[in-house]
Parts: C-alpha cells; sequence; structure tokens
C-alpha cells in the first residue's frame, strides 16, 4: 500500500483556519434605507429614507443632494447602492417589502346576516337570470331616454340663443 498522506480519507483533517466576521462599524449613515429606484432615459434616481428624521431623499447618480447625500454607485444587478456624506461611505441594500395581511373586523350587519339558515339563491326574493338581464335592459333604456331628452334640451337653448 501506498504511504497514508493528506489524501487519505481516514487521515484526521487539518483545523480550518476561520477568519473572524467582519463587523461594520457604526456610521452616521447607519439610519439610511435604501427603499426603491427609477431609470428614466439613462438616468438613475434612488429613493433613500432617512428613519430618524422620517425623510425620503432622491438622489441622482454622482451629484451632492441638498442633504450632503450623494449617490456614488448603483447595482441593477444586485440591487445595491452606495451612498456617501462628509467622506462616510455606505453601501445599502434594496429593503424588501413586507407584507402583512390585513385584519378586517366584521361588522354587526355582517355577523348578523351570517347566521342566515337560508342560503341567499334560495330566499324568495332572488331574481332568475332572465329577470335580471330584463331589468339591466331597461335600465340601459331608460339611460339612453334620458340623454336623448338633455341632447334635444341642450339643442333647443342652443337655438334660442341664436335668434
Amino acid at each position: 500500500m501506498g504511504q497514508a498522506g493528506n489524501d487519505s480519507p481516514f487521515a484526521t483533517p487539518k483545523a480550518v483556519e476561520r477568519m473572524a466576521p467582519q463587523v461594520e462599524q457604526p456610521t452616521p449613515l447607519d439610519t439610511f434605507e435604501f427603499n426603491g429606484f427609477i431609470k428614466v432615459a439613462g438616468e438613475i434616481r434612488a429613493s433613500v429614507f432617512d428613519k430618524t428624521t422620517s425623510k425620503n431623499v432622491w438622489l441622482t447618480l454622482n451629484e451632492r443632494h441638498d442633504s450632503g447625500l450623494m449617490l456614488q454607485r448603483f447595482n441593477e444587478g444586485d440591487e445595491t447602492i452606495v451612498i456617501t456624506r462628509s467622506g462616510v461611505r455606505k453601501e445599502l441594500k434594496l429593503k424588501t417589502p413586507e407584507i402583512a395581511p390585513l385584519k378586517v373586523a366584521q361588522s354587526p350587519a355582517v355577523v348578523a346576516t351570517s347566521n342566515l339558515t337560508t342560503p341567499i339563491s334560495e330566499s324568495p326574493n332572488a331574481e332568475s337570470d332572465e329577470e335580471v338581464r330584463e331589468r339591466m335592459r331597461r335600465v340601459a333604456e331608460e339611460i339612453r331616454r334620458r340623454r336623448a331628452e338633455r341632447r334635444a334640451l341642450i339643442e333647443q337653448r342652443r337655438r334660442e340663443a341664436g335668434n
């Protein structure tokens, strides 16, 4: 057999050197969130929200904003930006929206009607498809009649004004 070397599956594994995770130092730009971006005619504008002041700012690439912020880099592929202010740089990733379901409170009227034992379609006042179509036809005819009356009245006023 050959000599036991580093390639042997039975050899004791060497200790893997682990690097300590890099901890970002806090900066004054930590309160900013990257909320979104738009691209119009090739120009990129990024929306940045300051959580401490509750104000949103739109930054244009390589232009200093009144607040002192500047959008230095935009990467559409990984949806990140780099902002700077007073020599301090911060890379921000696009914030993912948090979608929470709405809690709908039932009104007393809904609760009272939900206790019905007879389905609505079987109630004595339910209309058949033909009755609904006939009612819709009558409504449409009434609308046409009223529009015609209105046009005739407008035309009559124009003739009277012309005399």
